[in-house]
């Protein structure tokens, strides 16, 4: 046991040695070694924006923590406020598709405004509202249950720069209402507020959650003005969960919540009368269209759709296809990328891969990317892997765009010669016929420049700061791409590659990424007549553009003092510290137990602690459970419990899981490996292991198990085998196959059939969905068991916004099919 203690202190020693901690006058900035300049740089803006963000909810929460992480090329943020008001940047900045949809002029302002104002907003609590957020451990505060979550974030973040947040896209922001009004196909307030249920089977996804819900919040701060905003917030503020949610908007409003969303849907009905309707050749109906591009004369696009089972399973229908004169699509590979080329009869395809699987957070997973090479006869095999934002082919040579988070800077890497090592990063580059390297550009302060590579040098030739579409393309010596030069409307223009002249391709359009072949634009939109994106086909109307000229996006950089501190005394400080604090009571007659339960989590998540400290009465005797886990490497996890219980005695127990093994099979197609052995004091061992095979929709997963009783000295262990198997014959349909055997066998199949949407609900409480049926049949040791025929519906409840339940009413069969009423509430479809 010394010998362990001693091991764990110097494994903390070294681990501090790799991180430090910056003082801010209010915030400490924790960072990895190798981020200090990046710790520095936010720490300087923190102080330069606090007060507006706080300015926007009228509420200040005092001094937070700000962490520093690397998750390789995942782009994110997190907000944690029941944790020592805590937010995590990573610093991976948005690129390609994700760059479209989450637009940054400066990723570390919007992601840093984004979540202090989680912070700002969440822990707004005062009165009643405020003892009743201590008694939970402020989780959740009346602010929690607010339909605004993300609202008031994307709002705060939108002020920044015109260019910046998802208000001032002009693709999944006033044009993804505009034209979901026109197609008929405008969500209610209530399908908004089930992200987790209904939003993955919808083209839209998050969007309605967080862009539907943040247009309407910009419009009563237009309408209504930012005073009456606060006052909705303050309203909240000090009413209990529910109740101020529905006083709150008749305080700060005079309606209803519900009311006022009508109001903004009709005002969107009349800037939608002012969008230009523009031809579509190809609608894809509920279906993303990530990437399009023109080879040999032809265009190529792929997505992906989606259904019902991209709620019930996670399940998706990647397409790469083939857009014909007629308006079809002729389907070329099962294959869905944000970034595809072609060249000699090969598909080159960016694909997102795991590079280190976190066993504890799937939000802590670290990311990489992978470059596809896919021909018809052929093996699928990866051609370059790492941080890579941008790739072409020109005459079967790859060029490859690396970026990297510390310095910030990319390289350009054809075959094995560097042909560039840019302070910027590369969003997308293009190669002429004749061999020029077109580039996309960004970094902090420049949302989307575009130039020539030339002897390893950039010649600029658009460097305003205005949104701009994820890709581009060459056509006729000019490069190609879609930039917000007007309000409302996102254009297709191109940039001469000689003079650096300008033109305008088209007029009033609203496109992600665009193409031109034979004098006619294809380019990626939401469709204006079905619920889905469309590929829009306009016939080019060339005329010069006049330059736009626009002010530098000067960053915010407080001139404050800071100061190092002592890392390893801070982190301790931290964990030991509880996050959270919930008190709680419990009646077993005769006895009634006090306690309280503290959770302590580490800076960087690698840590996690709870400490149960108990006093039942009638016994007299104090009870005290303690877990501890830690993470040494993302993919390992150790954790160990004991304590003591006036009913149970004393126990213990010591645990490890682990990420063995995960690789990608085919870019649809992966294979993970875990396993993990668990012993407690009763000296029961418990080894389990788990492989998961996953592709196009279906899924199968093999998990093992094995118990030994040491205590009786037992040489064959307890065996059991659990297997699930899921696949989808169409995005309406789940099939579902399940098999655990051990002493007894048991197995069951089932399947359902969506049978339409309903996607309406009762505003604040719930949504409902869709409605199905199904069947399972299930058996016992290989005979017949029992059989379910039964309707169901989706009921999720919108106040927390977790939870989905499926009331199952129909009829079941028994052992002797005799039958009779079935109802039941599941979970799971």
């Amino acid at each position: 046991m010394r010998k362990f203690i001693v091991a764990f202190v110097l494994l903390l020693c070294v681990v501090s040695l790799s991180r430090g901690v910056l003082v801010f006058p209010n915030a400490d900035i924790y960072y990895p070694e190798e981020h200090r300049d990046t710790a520095i740089y936010v720490g300087k803006m923190f102080e330069e924006i606090r007060q507006e963000a706080i300015d926007y909810i009228g509420y200040d929460p005092g001094r937070i923590n700000i962490v520093l992480v690397d998750y390789g090329t995942s782009t994110n943020g997190l907000a944690q406020s029941a944790q020592h008001n805590t937010i995590k940047l990573f610093v991976w900045p948005p690129d390609g598709y994700v760059g479209t949809r989450l637009n940054a002029s400066s990723w570390y302002r919007q992601v840093l405004v984004h979540e202090f104002t989680h912070i700002v907003h969440t822990k707004y609590s005062t009165g009643l509202a405020a003892v009743f957020a201590w008694i939970f451990g402020d989780v959740p505060t009346s602010q929690m249950f607010s339909p605004f979550i993300e609202a008031v974030t994307i709002f705060a973040e939108s002020q920044m720069h015109e260019s910046e947040g998802r208000i001032n896209n002009p693709i999944w922001g006033p044009g993804l209402y505009t034209s979901n009004y026109l197609s008929g196909n405008f969500p209610t307030l209530s399908q908004n507020m089930a992200p987790f249920s209904y939003s993955p089977r919808d083209y839209r996804g998050g969007a309605l959650y967080y862009n539907y819900m943040a247009g309407f919040y910009d419009y009563l701060v237009s309408t209504y003005g930012i005073d009456s905003v606060k006052e909705y917030h303050r309203v909240v503020s000090h009413a209990l969960p529910v109740v101020g949610l529905i006083t709150a908007p008749r305080r700060a409003f005079g309606k209803s919540l519900p009311a006022l969303y009508t109001e903004w849907k009709d005002h969107i009905s009349e800037r939608a009368q002012q969008i230009t309707s523009l031809p579509e050749a190809h609608i894809a109906k509920n279906s993303l269209i990530y990437d399009i591009h023109v080879h040999e004369d032809r265009v190529f696009f792929s997505g992906a759709a989606l259904g019902a089972v991209s709620s019930w399973a996670g399940f998706a229908d990647p397409f790469f296809a083939e857009l014909l004169d007629d308006g079809t699509a002729t389907l070329i590979a099962r294959l869905s990328s944000s970034m595809v080329k072609q060249e000699s009869g090969y598909i080159y395809a960016l694909r997102d891969a795991v590079s280190e699987r976190n066993i504890t957070s799937g939000f802590a997973t670290v990311w990489t990317r992978e470059i596809w090479k896919i021909a018809p006869g052929e093996r699928d095999r990866v051609v370059a892997r790492g941080p890579i934002t941008a790739f072409d082919i020109h005459e079967e040579e790859l060029y490859v765009a690396f970026y990297d988070t510390v310095t910030r800077t990319s390289i350009i890497i054809a075959g094995n010669n560097v042909l560039a090592d840019l302070d910027w990063q590369v969003k997308d580059l293009a190669i002429s016929p004749d061999g020029r390297v077109a580039l996309y550009l960004s970094k902090e302060g420049y949302y989307g420049v575009i130039g020539l590579l030339k002897d390893g040098q950039i010649q600029f030739l658009v460097k305003d700061s205005l949104f701009k579409g994820s890709g581009i393309s060459w056509w006729d010596n000019k490069i190609v791409f879609t930039a917000a030069y007007d309000a409302n409307s996102n254009d297709v223009f191109a940039v001469d590659a000689d003079d650096g002249r300008i033109y305008r391709l088209t007029e009033g359009a609203i496109l992600a990424e665009a193409v031109v072949k034979n004098d006619t634009v294809y380019g990626i939109g939401h469709s204006t007549t079905q619920r889905g994106m469309s590929i829009f086909e306009i016939p080019v109307s060339l005329s010069d553009y006049p330059r736009v000229m626009t002010p530098v996006d000067v960053i915010p950089q407080a001139d404050v003092d800071y100061s190092e501190a002592d890392y390893l005394g801070k982190s301790l400080a931290y964990f030991f510290r509880p996050s959270i604090v919930i008190p709680y009571f419990a009646y077993e007659e005769p006895n009634t137990t006090i306690g309280l339960l503290t959770m302590h989590n580490s800076v960087f998540d690698d840590h996690y602690m709870e400490i149960t400290p108990t006093f039942t009465f009638g016994e007299n005797l104090p009870g005290l459970d303690i877990y501890y886990s830690y993470s040494p490497i993302p993919r390992l996890n150790i954790s160990v419990g004991g304590g003591f219980s006036p009913f149970t005695g004393f126990s213990a127990s010591l645990a490890l899981t682990g990420a063995i093994y995960e690789t990608s099979l085919s870019p649809h197609r992966t294979l993970q490996v875990f396993g993990g052995a668990r012993i407690n004091s009763d000296l029961m061992l418990r080894i389990n292991s788990q492989l998961q095979l996953s592709g196009i929709r279906w899924s199968l997963r093999f998990a093992p198990s094995f118990d030994w009783k040491l205590d009786q000295f037992e040489l064959v262990p307890e065996m059991r085998l659990g297997i699930n198997a899921a696949f989808a014959p169409a995005l309406s349909t789940l099939v579902r196959l399940n098999a655990d055997i051990s002493d007894v066998t048991r197995l069951s199949a089932g399947i359902v059939q969506n049978l339409f949407e309903i996607n309406r609900g009762i505003y604040p409480f719930l949504f409902l969905g869709e409605m199905a049926a199904g069947a399972e049949v299930r058996m016992t040791n290989l005979s017949f068991a029992g059989l379910d025929l039964y309707a169901t519906l989706g009921i999720s409840e919108t106040l927390v916004r977790l939870i989905t339940l499926y009331p199952k009413i129909g009829i079941s069969f028994s052992e002797d099919f005799s039958p009779g009423f079935l109802f039941r509430l599941d979970t799971q479809m």
